[in-house]
């Protein structure tokens, strides 16, 4: 005599308890406040619980047993650290591509032609700088704007480098941003990669995590 509805929103309830607490999706990211937002916006887009980790969370988990089965989700940017993580074990690791904001296409885009971008990255970093700057001279190609990496070298270096007429912009890199003094993040030619998760990438991404729409 049970209503059906009801039993399946009982069903659902359970479920979604149980995916908190033993996550089948685990999003992972250079920081946690990134981690849990583009989490926050897969949950949504695929109606499942996904838990963002940052990198060193998701180190510390893999130390562990982990319960199957279990779908890990990054960027391309961090797919190749994700899956050194991983290691031997048999575990999915997924990437999703990003874009640029609306907001950072627009900065971007209004720089006069012939501007000096500096790309500010952590020295651990230096490996994946490449593909990040190909990816802005790719996207922004048409506007001659040159963009260089320069490796972090503490807060006054930025300072100085932000007041330097050689560069129109600074951009930090997300795994540098958070730490950086409010002073400096508000100043007027600092700013921090604003991306978000591709469309497109972030369905083929649902396929292969195997989550029914």
């Amino acid at each position: 005599g049970l209503i059906t509805s009801c039993f399946a929103r009982l069903l659902t309830q359970k479920a979604r308890e149980l995916e908190r607490s033993v996550p089948p999706l685990l999003y992972v990211d250079m920081t946690k406040s990134l981690a849990v937002a583009r989490a926050g916006a897969i949950s949504q887009a695929w109606w499942t619980h996904v838990e963002g980790l940052c990198l060193t969370e998701f180190r510390d988990l893999m130390a562990k047993p982990i319960r199957p089965p279990v779908r890990i989700l990054t960027n391309y940017y961090r797919h190749s650290q994700v899956l050194e993580i991983v290691g031997k074990r048999k575990v999915p690791v997924i990437p999703i591509s990003l874009g640029y904001s609306r907001q950072m296409v627009a900065r971007i885009e209004a720089l006069p032609k012939g501007s000096r971008v500096a790309f500010v990255f952590a020295p651990e970093d230096a490996s994946r700088v490449g593909p990040i700057l190909a990816d802005y001279r790719k996207r922004f190609g048409e506007r001659a704007v040159e963009f260089g990496g320069v490796p972090f070298r503490g807060v006054q270096n930025l300072r100085s480098l932000a007041g330097k007429r050689e560069y129109a912009l600074v951009i930090v890199s997300n795994r540098l941003w958070e730490s950086l003094p409010a002073g400096v993040r508000a100043m007027a030619k600092i700013h921090h990669p604003e991306m978000e998760l591709n469309p497109v990438s972030l369905e083929e991404a649902r396929v292969s995590a195997e989550v029914i729409a």
